[in-house]
């Protein structure tokens, strides 16, 4: 997914979960 879906990850974790 592009960005986060959680905004409390950092920005280089963008793509770390679906």
């Amino acid at each position: 997914y592009p960005g986060n879906r959680r905004a409390k990850l950092p920005e280089a974790s963008r793509f770390g979960r679906p």
